[in-house]
Protein backbone atom coordinates (compact mmCIF):
# COMPACT_ATOMS: atom_id res chain seq x y z
CA UNK A 1 0.00 0.00 0.00
CA UNK A 2 1.30 3.07 -1.32
CA UNK A 3 0.67 4.98 2.59
CA UNK A 4 4.09 6.77 2.92
CA UNK A 5 4.68 10.24 3.06
CA UNK A 6 4.45 12.01 -0.88
CA UNK A 7 4.46 8.60 -2.42
CA UNK A 8 2.32 8.45 -5.94
CA UNK A 9 0.40 5.62 -7.50
CA UNK A 10 0.26 4.37 -10.75
CA UNK A 11 -1.77 6.46 -13.15
CA UNK A 12 -1.66 9.96 -11.23
CA UNK A 13 -2.06 12.54 -13.32
CA UNK A 14 0.94 14.94 -13.06
CA UNK A 15 -1.35 18.32 -13.69
CA UNK A 16 -3.41 17.46 -10.61
CA UNK A 17 -1.89 18.40 -6.95
CA UNK A 18 -2.56 16.26 -3.78
CA UNK A 19 -2.74 16.96 0.18
CA UNK A 20 0.74 15.42 -0.20
CA UNK A 21 2.02 19.18 -1.79
CA UNK A 22 0.43 20.96 0.83
CA UNK A 23 3.32 23.42 2.27
CA UNK A 24 2.21 21.89 5.87
CA UNK A 25 2.81 18.43 4.66
CA UNK A 26 6.58 19.45 3.53
CA UNK A 27 7.24 21.27 7.02
CA UNK A 28 6.15 17.79 8.98
CA UNK A 29 8.65 16.51 6.51
CA UNK A 30 11.47 18.56 7.69
CA UNK A 31 10.90 18.09 11.55
CA UNK A 32 13.43 17.69 13.50
CA UNK A 33 14.37 13.76 14.53
CA UNK A 34 17.23 14.08 16.83
CA UNK A 35 16.46 12.71 20.16
CA UNK A 36 13.82 15.32 22.79
CA UNK A 37 16.21 16.56 25.56
CA UNK A 38 14.79 18.79 28.60
CA UNK A 39 11.68 20.42 28.81
CA UNK A 40 10.59 18.49 25.43
CA UNK A 41 11.43 15.42 26.88
CA UNK A 42 9.70 16.01 30.41
CA UNK A 43 6.60 17.08 27.77
CA UNK A 44 6.30 14.07 25.83
CA UNK A 45 6.81 11.36 28.65
CA UNK A 46 4.03 12.97 30.78
CA UNK A 47 1.85 13.05 27.89
CA UNK A 48 2.79 9.11 27.27
CA UNK A 49 2.04 8.35 30.65
CA UNK A 50 -1.14 10.04 30.80
CA UNK A 51 -1.84 8.25 27.41
CA UNK A 52 -1.15 4.86 28.49
CA UNK A 53 -3.32 5.52 32.21
CA UNK A 54 -5.96 6.81 29.85
CA UNK A 55 -5.67 3.51 27.58
CA UNK A 56 -5.15 1.25 30.77
CA UNK A 57 -8.30 3.03 32.61
CA UNK A 58 -10.53 2.63 29.41
CA UNK A 59 -9.81 -1.02 28.74
CA UNK A 60 -11.15 -1.82 32.39
CA UNK A 61 -13.91 0.21 32.28
CA UNK A 62 -15.39 -0.76 29.26
CA UNK A 63 -17.43 -3.95 30.62
CA UNK A 64 -19.41 -1.59 33.09
CA UNK A 65 -20.22 1.08 30.48
CA UNK A 66 -21.58 -1.77 28.13
CA UNK A 67 -23.52 -3.38 31.07
CA UNK A 68 -25.41 -0.27 30.90
CA UNK A 69 -27.03 -0.31 27.95
CA UNK A 70 -30.82 0.66 28.33
CA UNK A 71 -33.45 -1.19 26.21
CA UNK A 72 -33.76 1.54 23.69
CA UNK A 73 -32.30 4.98 22.15
CA UNK A 74 -32.65 7.62 25.16
CA UNK A 75 -32.71 10.18 22.29
CA UNK A 76 -34.98 9.04 19.81
CA UNK A 77 -36.66 5.54 21.21
CA UNK A 78 -35.64 3.37 18.47
CA UNK A 79 -35.20 -0.25 19.49
CA UNK A 80 -32.95 -2.83 18.16
CA UNK A 81 -35.85 -5.19 17.03
CA UNK A 82 -38.32 -3.02 15.73
CA UNK A 83 -36.27 -0.20 13.55
CA UNK A 84 -33.02 -2.68 13.31
CA UNK A 85 -30.54 -0.42 14.74
CA UNK A 86 -27.44 -0.98 17.24
CA UNK A 87 -27.53 0.44 20.75
CA UNK A 88 -24.52 2.18 21.89
CA UNK A 89 -23.61 2.97 25.61
CA UNK A 90 -21.27 6.08 26.09
CA UNK A 91 -19.93 8.17 29.39
CA UNK A 92 -22.28 11.41 29.38
CA UNK A 93 -22.03 14.44 31.56
CA UNK A 94 -25.55 16.13 32.25
CA UNK A 95 -26.98 13.89 30.53
CA UNK A 96 -25.30 13.98 26.90
CA UNK A 97 -22.21 11.64 25.46
CA UNK A 98 -18.84 13.54 26.48
CA UNK A 99 -16.14 12.19 24.96
CA UNK A 100 -14.21 13.56 27.76
CA UNK A 101 -16.01 12.30 30.30
CA UNK A 102 -13.10 9.67 30.99
CA UNK A 103 -10.78 12.37 31.21
CA UNK A 104 -12.44 14.17 34.01
CA UNK A 105 -13.31 10.88 35.89
CA UNK A 106 -9.40 10.13 35.78
CA UNK A 107 -8.78 13.49 37.15
CA UNK A 108 -11.13 13.07 39.86
CA UNK A 109 -10.00 9.89 41.06
CA UNK A 110 -6.27 11.45 41.10
CA UNK A 111 -7.96 14.36 42.99
CA UNK A 112 -9.54 11.61 45.48
CA UNK A 113 -6.55 9.95 46.36
CA UNK A 114 -3.35 10.24 44.71
CA UNK A 115 -1.53 10.84 40.60
CA UNK A 116 0.20 7.54 41.72
CA UNK A 117 -2.93 5.13 42.55
CA UNK A 118 -3.12 2.63 40.50
CA UNK A 119 -5.11 -0.17 41.88
CA UNK A 120 -7.57 -1.46 39.39
CA UNK A 121 -10.53 -2.57 41.87
CA UNK A 122 -10.14 0.85 43.84
CA UNK A 123 -10.39 2.77 39.95
CA UNK A 124 -13.20 0.47 39.17
CA UNK A 125 -15.00 1.11 42.25
CA UNK A 126 -14.95 4.70 41.91
CA UNK A 127 -15.80 4.60 38.14
CA UNK A 128 -18.95 3.03 39.45
CA UNK A 129 -19.90 5.49 42.18
CA UNK A 130 -19.20 8.31 40.05
CA UNK A 131 -20.09 7.56 35.94
CA UNK A 132 -22.85 8.57 33.88
CA UNK A 133 -24.17 7.09 30.86
CA UNK A 134 -26.61 7.29 28.17
CA UNK A 135 -27.82 5.38 25.09
CA UNK A 136 -27.46 5.77 21.46
CA UNK A 137 -28.32 4.12 18.67
CA UNK A 138 -26.51 4.26 15.37
CA UNK A 139 -28.85 6.72 13.58
CA UNK A 140 -28.42 9.72 16.36
CA UNK A 141 -24.78 8.67 16.32
CA UNK A 142 -24.44 9.48 12.79
CA UNK A 143 -26.42 12.42 12.77
CA UNK A 144 -24.17 13.91 15.93
CA UNK A 145 -21.33 12.60 13.79
CA UNK A 146 -22.41 14.99 10.83
CA UNK A 147 -23.17 17.84 13.34
CA UNK A 148 -19.89 17.72 14.98
CA UNK A 149 -18.25 17.92 11.37
CA UNK A 150 -20.03 21.00 10.23
CA UNK A 151 -19.36 22.58 13.41
CA UNK A 152 -15.73 21.79 12.99
CA UNK A 153 -15.50 22.62 9.00
CA UNK A 154 -17.50 26.21 9.78
CA UNK A 155 -15.13 29.18 8.57
CA UNK A 156 -14.17 31.54 10.72
CA UNK A 157 -16.44 34.86 10.57
CA UNK A 158 -18.97 37.00 12.40
CA UNK A 159 -21.80 34.01 13.15
CA UNK A 160 -21.29 34.83 16.51
CA UNK A 161 -21.00 37.04 18.69
CA UNK A 162 -17.63 37.33 20.94
CA UNK A 163 -18.45 36.83 24.57
CA UNK A 164 -16.43 38.54 27.30
CA UNK A 165 -15.27 34.67 28.32
CA UNK A 166 -13.72 34.50 25.01
CA UNK A 167 -10.64 37.19 25.18
CA UNK A 168 -8.32 36.16 27.21
CA UNK A 169 -6.25 38.81 29.08
CA UNK A 170 -2.68 39.38 30.25
CA UNK A 171 -3.63 39.93 33.59
CA UNK A 172 -5.56 36.55 34.33
CA UNK A 173 -1.89 34.80 35.40
CA UNK A 174 0.86 36.52 36.35
CA UNK A 175 3.36 33.75 35.69
CA UNK A 176 2.71 33.55 31.90
CA UNK A 177 4.91 35.42 30.91
CA UNK A 178 6.73 34.55 27.83
CA UNK A 179 10.13 35.18 26.40
CA UNK A 180 10.12 37.32 23.00
CA UNK A 181 10.75 35.38 19.65
CA UNK A 182 11.28 36.53 16.24
CA UNK A 183 8.83 34.09 13.33
CA UNK A 184 9.76 34.91 9.51
CA UNK A 185 6.29 35.64 8.33
CA UNK A 186 6.99 34.27 5.27
CA UNK A 187 7.86 30.69 7.28
CA UNK A 188 4.97 28.22 7.88
CA UNK A 189 4.55 29.37 11.58
CA UNK A 190 4.81 32.92 10.31
CA UNK A 191 2.13 32.32 7.57
CA UNK A 192 0.26 30.35 10.38
CA UNK A 193 -0.54 33.06 12.34
CA UNK A 194 -1.26 35.23 10.01
CA UNK A 195 -3.96 33.75 9.49
CA UNK A 196 -4.78 33.04 12.55
CA UNK A 197 -4.71 36.72 13.26
CA UNK A 198 -6.30 37.70 10.02
CA UNK A 199 -9.30 35.17 11.00
CA UNK A 200 -9.32 36.72 14.99
CA UNK A 201 -9.32 40.14 13.90
CA UNK A 202 -12.40 39.58 11.24
CA UNK A 203 -13.98 37.71 13.84
CA UNK A 204 -13.61 40.75 16.48
CA UNK A 205 -14.28 43.24 14.38
CA UNK A 206 -13.24 47.25 14.32
CA UNK A 207 -10.28 49.14 13.60
CA UNK A 208 -6.61 47.38 14.00
CA UNK A 209 -4.31 48.38 15.83
CA UNK A 210 -6.13 49.16 18.62
CA UNK A 211 -6.10 52.43 20.98
CA UNK A 212 -4.55 51.01 23.94
CA UNK A 213 -2.30 48.33 22.14
CA UNK A 214 0.89 50.34 23.13
CA UNK A 215 0.25 50.42 26.68
CA UNK A 216 -0.74 46.80 26.31
CA UNK A 217 2.61 46.27 24.82
CA UNK A 218 4.48 48.13 27.38
CA UNK A 219 2.72 47.38 30.53
CA UNK A 220 3.91 43.61 29.11
CA UNK A 221 7.30 44.31 28.41
CA UNK A 222 7.84 45.73 31.88
CA UNK A 223 6.21 42.41 33.29
CA UNK A 224 8.85 40.64 31.09
CA UNK A 225 11.12 42.49 32.76
CA UNK A 226 10.26 42.30 36.15
CA UNK A 227 10.19 38.22 35.84
CA UNK A 228 13.84 38.51 34.14
CA UNK A 229 15.42 40.40 37.14
CA UNK A 230 13.36 37.83 39.71
CA UNK A 231 14.63 35.33 37.57
CA UNK A 232 18.46 36.69 37.78
CA UNK A 233 18.32 37.38 41.22
CA UNK A 234 17.03 33.60 42.19
CA UNK A 235 19.96 32.50 39.42
CA UNK A 236 22.74 34.09 42.04
CA UNK A 237 20.91 32.91 44.74
CA UNK A 238 19.27 36.29 46.27
CA UNK A 239 15.92 34.68 47.44
CA UNK A 240 12.79 36.83 47.23
CA UNK A 241 11.66 37.71 50.01
CA UNK A 242 8.41 38.06 51.52
CA UNK A 243 8.20 41.46 51.39
CA UNK A 244 8.77 42.06 47.73
CA UNK A 245 6.32 39.49 47.23
CA UNK A 246 3.91 41.25 49.11
CA UNK A 247 4.74 44.36 47.04
CA UNK A 248 4.81 42.89 43.99
CA UNK A 249 0.97 40.79 44.39
CA UNK A 250 0.29 44.67 45.50
CA UNK A 251 1.18 46.09 42.55
CA UNK A 252 -0.19 43.47 40.20
CA UNK A 253 -3.75 43.96 42.23
CA UNK A 254 -3.50 47.60 42.20
CA UNK A 255 -2.63 47.10 37.74
CA UNK A 256 -5.74 45.02 37.59
CA UNK A 257 -8.35 46.52 39.67
CA UNK A 258 -6.85 49.98 40.28
CA UNK A 259 -5.86 51.50 43.84
CA UNK A 260 -7.08 49.45 47.12
CA UNK A 261 -8.15 51.51 50.23
CA UNK A 262 -7.77 49.85 52.89
CA UNK A 263 -9.07 51.26 56.51
CA UNK A 264 -9.68 49.38 59.87
CA UNK A 265 -13.14 48.63 58.70
CA UNK A 266 -12.57 46.12 55.65
CA UNK A 267 -9.08 45.31 57.48
CA UNK A 268 -11.73 44.33 60.39
CA UNK A 269 -13.86 42.61 57.78
CA UNK A 270 -10.97 40.91 55.78
CA UNK A 271 -10.03 39.49 59.21
CA UNK A 272 -13.32 38.16 60.81
CA UNK A 273 -13.99 36.45 57.19
CA UNK A 274 -10.40 34.85 56.90
CA UNK A 275 -11.35 33.51 60.84
CA UNK A 276 -14.93 32.28 59.83
CA UNK A 277 -13.17 30.77 57.06
CA UNK A 278 -10.41 28.54 58.84
CA UNK A 279 -13.20 27.46 61.65
CA UNK A 280 -15.33 26.15 58.79
CA UNK A 281 -12.48 23.95 56.89
CA UNK A 282 -11.63 22.88 60.59
CA UNK A 283 -15.54 22.05 61.18
CA UNK A 284 -15.47 20.29 57.99
CA UNK A 285 -12.42 18.03 58.78
CA UNK A 286 -13.59 17.31 61.87
CA UNK A 287 -17.58 16.09 60.56
CA UNK A 288 -14.95 14.21 57.89
CA UNK A 289 -13.34 12.00 60.25
CA UNK A 290 -16.27 11.45 62.68
CA UNK A 291 -18.23 10.46 59.43
CA UNK A 292 -15.48 7.99 58.50
CA UNK A 293 -15.36 6.49 62.20
CA UNK A 294 -18.34 5.71 61.54
CA UNK A 295 -18.44 4.54 58.19
CA UNK A 296 -15.73 2.10 59.75
CA UNK A 297 -17.85 0.65 62.84
CA UNK A 298 -20.67 -0.39 60.09
CA UNK A 299 -18.45 -1.71 57.48
CA UNK A 300 -16.50 -3.75 60.14
CA UNK A 301 -20.01 -4.51 61.61
CA UNK A 302 -20.89 -6.43 58.53
CA UNK A 303 -18.04 -8.52 58.04
CA UNK A 304 -17.90 -10.76 60.62
CA UNK A 305 -14.88 -12.99 61.06
CA UNK A 306 -16.86 -16.34 60.05
CA UNK A 307 -17.01 -14.64 56.64
CA UNK A 308 -13.12 -14.46 56.56
CA UNK A 309 -13.29 -16.76 53.79
CA UNK A 310 -14.83 -13.89 51.32
CA UNK A 311 -13.49 -10.94 52.72
CA UNK A 312 -10.40 -12.22 53.71
CA UNK A 313 -8.87 -11.35 57.30
CA UNK A 314 -6.06 -9.31 56.13
CA UNK A 315 -9.17 -6.88 55.18
CA UNK A 316 -10.95 -7.65 58.28
CA UNK A 317 -7.94 -6.60 60.57
CA UNK A 318 -6.66 -3.53 58.63
CA UNK A 319 -10.29 -2.21 58.61
CA UNK A 320 -9.83 -2.88 62.60
CA UNK A 321 -6.62 -1.24 62.90
CA UNK A 322 -7.69 1.86 60.85
CA UNK A 323 -10.98 2.13 63.65
CA UNK A 324 -8.51 1.87 66.25
CA UNK A 325 -6.00 4.30 65.13
CA UNK A 326 -9.16 6.80 64.15
CA UNK A 327 -10.27 6.22 67.85
CA UNK A 328 -6.92 6.64 68.93
CA UNK A 329 -6.69 9.89 67.11
CA UNK A 330 -9.99 11.20 68.55
CA UNK A 331 -8.81 10.99 71.80
CA UNK A 332 -5.93 12.65 70.98
CA UNK A 333 -7.89 15.30 69.32
CA UNK A 334 -10.02 15.62 72.76
CA UNK A 335 -6.82 15.81 74.63
CA UNK A 336 -5.18 18.56 72.69
CA UNK A 337 -8.75 20.06 72.29
CA UNK A 338 -8.82 20.46 76.10
CA UNK A 339 -5.49 21.67 76.77
CA UNK A 340 -6.00 24.00 74.18
CA UNK A 341 -9.12 24.99 75.57
CA UNK A 342 -7.94 26.06 78.84
CA UNK A 343 -5.17 28.23 77.15
CA UNK A 344 -8.31 30.36 75.47
CA UNK A 345 -9.88 30.12 78.38
CA UNK A 346 -7.02 31.86 80.29
CA UNK A 347 -6.11 34.33 76.86
CA UNK A 348 -10.14 35.18 77.73
CA UNK A 349 -10.54 35.69 80.64
CA UNK A 350 -7.37 37.66 81.16
CA UNK A 351 -9.03 39.64 78.50
CA UNK A 352 -12.53 40.20 80.19
CA UNK A 353 -10.59 41.33 83.28
CA UNK A 354 -8.46 43.60 81.91
CA UNK A 355 -11.71 45.17 79.63
CA UNK A 356 -14.22 44.89 82.78
CA UNK A 357 -11.42 46.90 84.50
CA UNK A 358 -10.99 49.03 82.13
CA UNK A 359 -14.48 49.97 81.60
CA UNK A 360 -14.97 50.44 85.17
CA UNK A 361 -12.23 52.99 85.31
CA UNK A 362 -13.66 54.84 82.04
CA UNK A 363 -17.18 55.13 83.73
CA UNK A 364 -15.18 56.55 87.05
CA UNK A 365 -14.00 58.77 85.23
CA UNK A 366 -16.55 60.10 82.83
CA UNK A 367 -18.62 60.50 86.07
CA UNK A 368 -16.17 62.01 87.99
CA UNK A 369 -15.82 64.51 84.82
CA UNK A 370 -19.04 64.93 84.31
CA UNK A 371 -19.81 65.94 87.95
CA UNK A 372 -16.55 68.39 87.58
CA UNK A 373 -17.81 70.10 84.88
CA UNK A 374 -21.51 70.08 86.76
CA UNK A 375 -19.33 71.89 89.85
CA UNK A 376 -17.52 74.49 87.29
CA UNK A 377 -20.87 75.08 86.06
CA UNK A 378 -22.12 76.12 89.23
CA UNK A 379 -19.51 78.29 89.88
CA UNK A 380 -19.49 79.74 86.80
CA UNK A 381 -23.37 80.84 86.89
CA UNK A 382 -23.24 82.10 90.73
CA UNK A 383 -20.25 84.50 89.65
CA UNK A 384 -21.78 85.46 86.99
CA UNK A 385 -24.83 85.78 88.99
CA UNK A 386 -23.17 87.27 91.99
CA UNK A 387 -21.48 89.83 88.56
CA UNK A 388 -24.64 91.00 87.44
CA UNK A 389 -25.89 91.52 91.09
CA UNK A 390 -23.17 94.20 91.54
CA UNK A 391 -23.83 96.04 88.45
CA UNK A 392 -27.24 96.15 89.37
CA UNK A 393 -26.55 97.66 92.84
CA UNK A 394 -23.98 99.91 90.82
CA UNK A 395 -26.66 101.14 88.56
CA UNK A 396 -29.34 101.65 91.46
CA UNK A 397 -26.95 103.87 92.77
CA UNK A 398 -25.79 105.49 89.74
CA UNK A 399 -30.20 106.05 89.16
CA UNK A 400 -30.18 107.83 92.53
CA UNK A 401 -27.39 110.13 91.55
CA UNK A 402 -29.23 111.26 88.63
CA UNK A 403 -31.98 111.80 90.54
CA UNK A 404 -30.46 113.68 93.07
CA UNK A 405 -28.99 115.67 90.51
CA UNK A 406 -31.71 116.51 88.51
CA UNK A 407 -33.93 117.47 91.73
CA UNK A 408 -31.19 119.72 92.23
CA UNK A 409 -31.24 121.35 88.94
CA UNK A 410 -35.36 121.62 89.22
CA UNK A 411 -35.31 122.99 92.48
CA UNK A 412 -32.51 126.04 91.07
CA UNK A 413 -34.28 126.08 87.69
CA UNK A 414 -36.98 125.10 87.98
CA UNK A 415 -37.37 122.22 85.67
CA UNK A 416 -34.59 119.71 85.00
CA UNK A 417 -32.62 120.24 81.08
CA UNK A 418 -33.46 117.62 78.39
CA UNK A 419 -29.89 116.88 77.35
CA UNK A 420 -29.38 116.29 81.31
CA UNK A 421 -32.14 114.00 81.40
CA UNK A 422 -31.00 111.94 77.90
CA UNK A 423 -27.42 111.88 79.11
CA UNK A 424 -28.91 109.66 82.27
CA UNK A 425 -30.80 107.68 80.37
CA UNK A 426 -27.92 107.24 78.35
CA UNK A 427 -25.82 106.39 80.92
CA UNK A 428 -28.28 103.63 82.60
CA UNK A 429 -28.63 101.81 79.28
CA UNK A 430 -25.36 101.77 78.62
CA UNK A 431 -24.80 100.16 82.00
CA UNK A 432 -27.36 97.72 81.67
CA UNK A 433 -26.53 96.57 78.58
CA UNK A 434 -22.81 96.12 79.71
CA UNK A 435 -24.34 93.83 82.47
CA UNK A 436 -26.12 91.91 79.40
CA UNK A 437 -22.90 91.51 77.27
CA UNK A 438 -20.61 90.96 80.52
CA UNK A 439 -23.36 87.72 81.41
CA UNK A 440 -23.08 86.88 77.61
CA UNK A 441 -19.41 86.68 77.59
CA UNK A 442 -19.07 84.72 80.58
CA UNK A 443 -21.44 81.90 79.26
CA UNK A 444 -19.54 81.79 76.21
CA UNK A 445 -16.18 81.34 77.71
CA UNK A 446 -18.02 78.66 79.74
CA UNK A 447 -19.19 77.21 77.27
CA UNK A 448 -16.02 76.88 74.96
CA UNK A 449 -14.06 76.00 78.23
CA UNK A 450 -16.60 73.00 78.80
CA UNK A 451 -16.21 72.05 75.31
CA UNK A 452 -12.59 72.05 75.18
CA UNK A 453 -12.89 69.99 78.79
CA UNK A 454 -14.90 66.97 76.64
CA UNK A 455 -12.86 67.04 73.63
CA UNK A 456 -9.62 66.40 75.80
CA UNK A 457 -11.71 64.52 77.69
CA UNK A 458 -12.65 62.28 74.72
CA UNK A 459 -9.56 61.92 73.45
CA UNK A 460 -7.76 60.79 76.69
CA UNK A 461 -11.35 58.09 76.87
CA UNK A 462 -10.50 57.29 72.92
CA UNK A 463 -6.75 56.63 73.51
CA UNK A 464 -7.77 54.32 76.18
CA UNK A 465 -10.56 52.03 73.99
CA UNK A 466 -7.65 52.22 71.40
CA UNK A 467 -5.48 50.47 73.75
CA UNK A 468 -8.77 47.64 74.94
CA UNK A 469 -8.92 46.99 71.05
CA UNK A 470 -5.50 46.53 70.64
CA UNK A 471 -5.24 43.98 73.84
CA UNK A 472 -8.64 42.24 72.20
CA UNK A 473 -7.07 41.99 68.77
CA UNK A 474 -3.76 40.87 70.73
CA UNK A 475 -6.13 38.55 72.34
CA UNK A 476 -7.97 37.44 69.07
CA UNK A 477 -4.59 36.77 67.23
CA UNK A 478 -2.93 34.35 70.23
CA UNK A 479 -6.56 32.56 70.22
CA UNK A 480 -6.22 32.24 66.76
CA UNK A 481 -2.62 30.72 66.78
CA UNK A 482 -3.52 28.20 69.43
CA UNK A 483 -6.41 26.84 67.50
CA UNK A 484 -4.00 27.21 64.33
CA UNK A 485 -1.21 24.89 66.39
CA UNK A 486 -3.73 22.61 67.20
CA UNK A 487 -5.53 22.07 63.53
CA UNK A 488 -1.56 21.62 62.06
CA UNK A 489 -0.74 18.75 64.95
CA UNK A 490 -3.91 16.88 64.46
CA UNK A 491 -4.21 17.16 60.60
CA UNK A 492 -0.56 15.76 60.52
CA UNK A 493 -1.39 12.36 61.32
CA UNK A 494 -5.28 12.43 60.58
CA UNK A 495 -5.00 13.46 57.15
CA UNK A 496 -3.19 10.06 56.29
CA UNK A 497 -5.49 8.38 58.33
CA UNK A 498 -8.54 9.91 56.06
CA UNK A 499 -6.78 9.27 53.31
CA UNK A 500 -6.17 5.26 53.96
CA UNK A 501 -9.75 5.02 55.47
CA UNK A 502 -11.15 5.86 52.81
CA UNK A 503 -9.36 3.73 49.91
CA UNK A 504 -10.21 0.50 52.71
CA UNK A 505 -14.04 1.81 52.64
CA UNK A 506 -14.38 2.01 49.47
CA UNK A 507 -12.81 -1.29 48.51
CA UNK A 508 -14.89 -2.89 51.62
CA UNK A 509 -17.96 -1.35 51.01
CA UNK A 510 -17.87 -2.80 46.93
CA UNK A 511 -17.11 -6.11 48.54
CA UNK A 512 -20.28 -6.30 50.85
CA UNK A 513 -22.78 -5.32 48.31
CA UNK A 514 -21.50 -7.56 46.35
CA UNK A 515 -21.67 -10.35 49.00
CA UNK A 516 -25.50 -8.84 50.11
CA UNK A 517 -26.45 -8.89 46.20
CA UNK A 518 -25.09 -12.84 46.29
CA UNK A 519 -26.83 -13.56 49.50
CA UNK A 520 -30.25 -12.03 48.31
CA UNK A 521 -30.06 -14.20 45.26
CA UNK A 522 -28.88 -17.62 46.95
CA UNK A 523 -31.78 -17.18 49.20
CA UNK A 524 -34.06 -16.51 46.09
CA UNK A 525 -32.75 -20.06 44.67
CA UNK A 526 -33.56 -21.50 47.79
CA UNK A 527 -36.94 -20.41 48.02
CA UNK A 528 -37.62 -21.96 44.84
CA UNK A 529 -36.38 -24.67 45.17
CA UNK A 530 -38.42 -25.45 48.10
Amino acid sequence: MAMGEGMKRAGDRVDISSDEDDELEEARRNWPRHPLEGTNLAIARLWLAKARKRRAFSKLVKGIIDQHIKLACENCGRTPKVNNIKLVCHLATYGKPDPYAIDRLIAMFEEHYSPNELDPQLWKAFFRSHAEYCTRCTICEDAMEQERLGKAGREPGASRVTRPEDISSDDEDEDKVFDPMIVNRNSPEGRMMSKWLDAARKKLGGTFPRDDARKQMEKYAQRMRQLKMKKAKEAVGQVVSEAEKAEEMKKALTEQFGEIIVNAATKALAQRWIRLAKESLESKFRSRSEQIRQDLQTAISQMPEQDDWYYTAALRLEGSDLLSRGMDLNNDRRTLEAEATIKIRRVQTDLDDYIKDKEEQLSRERKSFEMTIAADNDRSTLAIETRQAELEKAKIERRKDFDKEEKRARDEKGAAPTEMIQSHRQQILELENQAKEEAKRARDQRSLDVKQARINFDKQENLQKAEMSRRQALAADNIARIRSELAGRIKASEAEWQSNSVKWLTIANKKIQVKQKEDLEAKKVKRKRK
